[in-house]
């Protein structure tokens, strides 16, 4: 049999700390079958031809109760398999829903779950902006390629850096507004080489200004700090007539043309080591600085054809773009989310199922033997009889507060071995009478264990999630006027390990003085 035991954390009191213990399962129902012999064929017969014969029916009954008990433990078992291979079935199914769910979502989020979708290239591409893609991607249109890695940590590629590039030209077109001009608007492909030149301007040894764009340009090594404050300062130099004054003029320049600008920053660190000679970076004091590159009012040939937008029109569809992104990477998590979870479901149902089907085999084979057996006492071959009754085992966690009873001293030893408590025999059962169920609630903390002669009870806490470990033992029928009752208290206090059974009257009466509840005859005893 499989021992259920729980080594647990807290050491309560006896009676009322009720903290549960799982126990072994153990199933065994007696089917009350008398063989007899008419008492007027006995009395005709020598004494020791009755004595015989009464030796031949009590074991004739006994391996005919064992074969029946046998049977139902049988039925037990292949009832619980049956059960648990229809929760295979189930788990099963919901785990190919799941993976046909998780594979179509994968499907319809791949363009979007990319490290190049999570970036300016994958932004671009969403509206068709082709040529200011292909500055991210194209050396033809983008000398400087090397230094920019899409959707790398620190690009200016990112879609975090993109945010804050519209907070910036915000900034810029504040300063025009304190000049009289109208605010700058924003193209794709400006933008595409704002993010081109930011990039490049972390490993210029020089200035940064490489020329490749003809259009007007500022550069800033800020580190955090904001560019477009920097540049402002040099309004101070313009109207004190001396000092450098072109970053600030750039921001304010009008041409004949719609005025479109970009500000792209980037942080960009991850591919400097093969830019230059390492020599070089240390004489290059900007080196692990943001640089920040800033593109006002390009010249026609930029611009022909090509879509401008203001600002905020700009914004709302770089937030669309990035609520869709966050929106696919989130439906893939819970995809996958869902997927394991079904796993793991399918891998404990086949599991139980497994430990299900074993468990018929066995009680199949227990059958088998108590079958032959029966039969062969039929053909006179008995085995010499046993008792009618069964001495029930009584055990203590005194971790957890917890009663167990068993009639198998396997079981008994079993648990002895892992902590318990024994207390000796509670009470004596008969092998034929009323049966006692016996269920098991794994839901609990640790487990716990529920005996009751109510099909009722019994059918009600299954339906509740109880397991049902079948006929523990028997309840002596009311035919057995000498039958004993077992007390059944319930200590309202705990929430597991609950109940608690004794033939014991004094005990019956402490528990009761204790705060326990009279919960009446549990079930009986023989004499």
């Amino acid at each position: 049999m499989s021992q259920h035991i729980m080594t647990p954390k807290v050491a309560p009191s006896r009676h009322h700390a009720r903290a549960v213990v799982i126990a072994t399962v153990i199933t065994t129902a007696f089917a009350a079958a008398l063989v007899t012999t008419p008492l007027a064929a006995m009395a005709s017969q020598p004494a020791a031809t009755t004595t015989a014969a009464t030796t031949q029916s009590a074991a004739l009954r006994q391996t005919r109760d064992a074969m029946q008990s046998a049977k139902d433990n049988l039925d037990a078992k292949t009832k619980q398999t049956e059960e648990a291979k229809t929760r295979v079935t189930t788990a099963t199914a919901k785990y190919n829903a799941a993976k046909a769910a998780q594979q179509q979502t994968a499907k319809a989020t791949a363009s979007q779950t990319t490290k190049e979708a999570q970036s300016a290239l994958g932004f671009f591409e969403s509206h068709n902006a082709d040529a200011a893609a292909k500055i991210l991607t194209d050396s033809s249109a983008n000398k400087y390629l090397e230094y920019t890695v899409v959707g790398g940590d620190g690009d200016a590629s990112t879609l975090d850096n993109l945010q804050r590039d519209l907070k910036y030209l915000d900034e810029v077109n504040d300063i025009r507004k304190e000049v009289g001009r109208e605010p700058l608007k924003i193209s794709d492909r400006v933008l595409a080489m704002a993010i081109a030149q930011a990039n490049a301007a972390c490993y210029q040894l020089e200035t940064g200004h490489n020329g490749q764009y003809d259009t007007f340009e500022n550069l800033a090594w800020v580190g955090d700090g904001d560019p477009v404050a920097a540049w402002y300062e040099e309004k101070k130099n313009l109207e004190a007539g001396s000092g450098e004054v072109g970053h600030y003029f750039n921001m304010i320049i009008t041409t004949d043309v719609t005025p479109v600008g970009a500000v792209a920053v980037s942080q960009h660190a991850s591919i400097k080591d093969n830019a230059f000679p390492a020599a070089a970076f240390e004489a290059a004091p900007f080196r692990d600085s943001n640089a920040v590159s800033f593109h006002p009012g390009p010249v026609a040939p930029f611009v022909d054809g090509e879509a401008t937008y203001t600002v905020d029109e700009y914004r709302t569809m770089l937030n669309d773009y990035i609520t869709n992104i966050k929106n696919a990477k989130s439906k893939l998590e819970s995809a996958n989310t869902a997927l394991a979870n079904a796993k793991t479901a399918l891998d404990a149902a086949s599991s139980a199922y497994s430990k299900a089907m074993q468990e018929e085999r066995n009680a199949r084979q227990e059958y088998q033997r108590a079958k032959a057996a029966y039969d062969n006492c039929l053909k006179g071959n008995c085995p010499t009889p046993q008792p009618a009754t069964i001495a029930m085992q009584r055990l203590y966690n005194p971790y957890t507060g917890e009663h167990f009873y068993t009639s198998s001293a396997q079981e008994r030893d079993a648990l002895k071995r892992a902590g318990w408590r024994y207390e000796g025999i509670g009470w004596t059962a008969p092998k034929t009478g009323d049966p006692v169920y016996r269920l098991y609630n794994p839901y609990a903390p640790g487990g716990d264990h529920h005996y009751t002669t109510s099909t009722r009870e019994r059918d009600t806490l299954k339906q509740a999630g109880w397991r049902y470990e079948g006929v523990g033992w028997m309840s002596a029928p009311a035919a057995d006027k000498t039958r004993k009752p077992l007390h059944r208290e319930y200590n309202p206090y705990a929430t597991t390990g609950t109940h608690n059974y004794t033939l014991d009257t004094t005990e019956h009466r402490h528990l009761i003085t204790l705060g326990w509840h009279d919960e009446g005859t549990a079930w009986y005893a023989t004499a």
